[in-house]
Parts: structure tokens; C-alpha cells; sequence
């Protein structure tokens, strides 16, 4: 099933979410790697370290911040998040 997005014209990204946005594309190389090595434990392993250590205790912590104090970020990113 495809998804569709609507496009929205939002500011572009700030520092902040560019080095978010090279920090998981570096880790889905990672991953695939280990996946194309059938290294499926290893993989499986960085996907649930990222999502706990990094995703849920970091960068959601700091999002929630974000979103509290920045009326305009706050519709962006309830438009995303309620997608």
C-alpha cells in the first residue's frame, strides 16, 4: 500500500533536524549492511539500540521541548504526527 502525503509548504529543515535526517540514514546503511551479510542478529540489535537509546530517550525527549514552546513547529509537527 502506497501512502500518499500531502505537501505543505513548512520552513526547511534547521540545523537540528539535518543532523537527525544524516544520523538515521547512516544507521539504515548500517543496518542494511548487516542485513545483505545476513547478520540479521546484528542488525536487529542496532535497530532496537537506536530506538531505545537514541530515538525514544533522546530525540523524542527533546521534541516534546520543542513542541511545547514553538506554536508554529507545534502545527508542523502535529501534522506529521497525526498523519
Amino acid at each position: 500500500m502506497e501512502r500518499k502525503t500531502k505537501k505543505k509548504n513548512y520552513d526547511k529543515n534547521n540545523e537540528k533536524d539535518l543532523e537527525l535526517t544524516k544520523e538515521i540514514d547512516e544507521a539504515i546503511l548500517d543496518i542494511t549492511k548487516d542485513m545483505e551479510a545476513f547478520r540479521f542478529y546484528m542488525a536487529g540489535e542496532k535497530i532496537y539500540a537506536y530506538t531505545w537509546s537514541r530515538f525514544a530517550d533522546v530525540i523524542i525527549e527533546e521534541s516534546k521541548i520543542i513542541i511545547l514552546n514553538n506554536y508554529k513547529y507545534n502545527q508542523q509537527i502535529s501534522y506529521i504526527l497525526c498523519y
